[in-house]
């Protein structure tokens, strides 16, 4: 079976919350979301994903640069590795963005005590990040001040280079009718004379390359070569220099590793939940309240796949008295999505995520989300769809608890259609002795009666415009729904012998009965729809009066 996190497409929504996050670890608690398992750490990372979307509001983003995950810094560090100055950039930065929050907090004026709490926990490494900034330029090279060894070392090397420079200036002059061209080049850190292959022997020196034309050979003139030793050993005694200057304040950085990892660790968790609330701000989105009841309380609730211009609301409501919700209807009238929202949006919650409704949503603490939507088709496990759905139906009846939420799309199709009304009501039977939640779809009219006599069951239909014969995708709670499959098919012109063949001799009366009654029933529901529309408006227009 399929896992909620597949079946609901729950990746879309990680890929979807994921470019509002600024650093590496972030986007990798992003990229690994999933439910949290307990109860009190999920209260706790809604209420705190609530502050947050109420500050950002209020007083804007965070401070949040770039911000890297600095635990391969430290490890080379713990190894005796010697750090290199984009890695004490990276720390740097942490460490004012650190300090750049701390400021923001403190102007911070509000109900945001779990956020403040938590960023009581940094370290200001102050001292550290200016000693890094003694040493490491903004270009990420190093300070002649850096230590009074570099200093006097490039005082030296630059001294050298002017004189190699001016000796050079007028060796070109000197040999310049056997230069291919006036450039002097570097081979292997030592300068040298683009000279004429030709004319190679009447510049006297070392022979250090020639071009790949053979048109060139590159000398360096026996006049400069203790020069060029010269500046190249220079060069070498400040790489060493650099060398122990960068272990210096590698040992520095080692000193302070735990607090750079734990600040570390706090500005990723802080982007992390930051990332979550844009995501809400931008996507009109709430954090629902998680109750000690078993219930699904969500009010116009939108599917967050579908976009906003055509996505329709719609409300769903489950507790301990109505526990199961048999929807009906059309094909291709929304039954799916309706149970993908209420799948995706209850999984979402659990991962510590806002929700896209009106109200803030009221949803209990499921200890497990089962979902079977969509084929369930194997050929590499040799199943037909009914086998898939029938696999799927033993892995969530064989540890069912009250605690859990149910989705199932179809429930007993794929098989003969009396067996699998018989098979689907035993189903919904066991469901509700085991007192968990569950919305299922079906077309089958034996699973309606069922709902409409059985306590803590109930039906919803997905209305659909009869004259038209178009789904309008909102769903209804307590009326069961027609599938208008002779309807379509007529109008979508199947012949009508065929439909009315199937319609009269077919059919038995009893059921034409209760389509006759359903459809009844959904006019009346269009028509209590509309008027409440219609009064909605008036009041509004009175309002605005």
């Amino acid at each position: 079976m399929k896992d909620a996190y597949s079946a609901l497409e729950f990746a879309l929504v990680q890929a979807q919350i994921k470019p509002f996050a600024r650093g590496e670890r972030a986007r990798y608690q992003i990229d690994h979301l999933t439910m949290i398992e307990d109860k009190d750490a999920l209260t706790h990372e809604l209420l705190v994903l609530d502050e947050m979307s109420s500050l950002l509001l209020r007083y804007g983003n965070l401070p949040l640069s770039f911000s890297t995950d600095l635990t391969p810094y430290l490890e080379l560090a713990r190894k005796g590795g010697t750090l290199q100055p984009a890695d004490f950039d990276h720390i740097a930065e942490d460490i004012l963005t650190s300090l750049a929050i701390l400021k923001y907090f403190a102007k911070a004026v509000g109900n945001y005590d779990r956020l403040k709490a938590y960023i009581q926990g940094f370290v200001d490494l102050t001292p550290l990040e200016k000693n890094i900034h003694k040493v490491i330029t903004p270009t990420l090279t190093i300070y002649d001040n850096a230590s009074p060894t570099l200093k006097s070392i490039r005082k030296r090397i630059l001294a050298a280079e002017t004189e190699l420079q001016n000796r050079i200036s007028s060796l070109v002059s000197t040999y310049g009718a056997f230069l291919s061209d006036g450039n002097v080049t570097l081979r292997d850190g030592h300068f040298v004379l683009p000279v004429k292959t030709g004319d190679k022997r009447k510049v006297p020196g070392i022979i250090h390359d020639v071009s790949d034309s053979g048109n060139t050979t590159f000398i360096e003139p026996g006049s400069i070569v203790e020069m060029n030793n010269k500046v190249y050993l220079l060069h070498q005694e400040e790489a060493e220099e650099i060398q122990r200057i960068l272990k210096m304040l590698t040992s520095l950085v080692l000193v302070d590793a735990p607090a750079i990892s734990r600040n570390n660790e706090m500005l990723g968790y802080l982007d992390f939940v930051q990332a979550k609330a844009l995501y809400a701000n931008a996507n009109e989105c709430l954090v629902a309240t998680l109750s000690p009841k078993q219930i699904v309380n969500l009010h116009a609730a939108r599917h967050p796949l579908i976009p906003k211009d055509k996505v329709v609301p719609n409300t769903f409501y489950l507790d301990e008295a109505k526990r199961i919700v048999v929807i009906s209807g059309p094909n291709a009238g929304g039954k799916t999505v309706a149970l993908k929202t209420v799948g995706l949006l209850v999984l979402m919650n659990q991962c510590g995520l806002a929700l896209p409704t009106v109200f803030p949503a009221e949803l209990g603490y499921f200890k497990h989300i089962y979902v079977d939507i969509g084929d369930s088709q194997s050929l590499a496990d040799n199943l037909s769809t009914f086998s898939g759905h029938i696999a799927n139906l033993v892995d969530m009846t064989l540890s069912l608890k009250g605690s859990d939420l149910i989705l199932i799309d179809e429930l007993g199709t794929g098989t003969d259609p009396r067996e699998g009304e018989a098979l689907a009501i035993g189903v919904l039977r066991y469901i509700k002795d085991k007192h968990a939640l569950a919305m299922v779809s079906s077309h089958y009219s034996a699973l309606k009666e069922f709902a409409l006599s059985t306590e803590a069951l109930e039906n919803a239909s997905m209305i659909f415009d009869e004259d038209h014969l178009v789904p309008t995708y909102k769903i209804k709670i307590g009326v069961p729904g027609r599938s208008y499959g002779l309807e379509v098919a007529k109008r979508s012109g199947l012949r009508d012998e065929i439909v009315d063949y199937a319609k009269k001799e077919l059919i038995g009366k009893r059921d034409e009965d209760v389509a006759l009654i359903l459809g009844k029933l959904e006019k009346q529901v269009r028509e209590t729809e509309m008027l409440k529309d219609q009064l909605s408006a008036k009041e509004k227009q009175l309002i605005e009066r």
